[in-house]
């Protein structure tokens, strides 16, 4: 189904329309539409966090103490 969203956008029609082309009421397409969104924003979160950390051992710092 989350492939239909993306079809969807694409196709510039409206949910309820589309959704009655595929056969499926406008309110599955919009609930799938909202999972489309939570699994977009959770990865956009998920790769702007990977981008942020900066492993120690690239600095040659490994075994490196830090002073508090």
């Amino acid at each position: 189904m989350l492939e239909h969203v993306v079809l969807q956008q694409e196709s510039g029609q409206t949910l309820g329309s589309y959704a009655k082309q595929i056969g499926v009421t406008r309110s599955k397409v919009q609930y799938w539409v909202s999972k489309y969104k939570a699994l977009e924003k959770t990865q956009k979160t998920e790769y702007d966090t990977s981008l942020k950390f900066i492993g120690l051992n690239s600095f040659g710092l490994q075994n490196a103490q830090v002073d508090s």
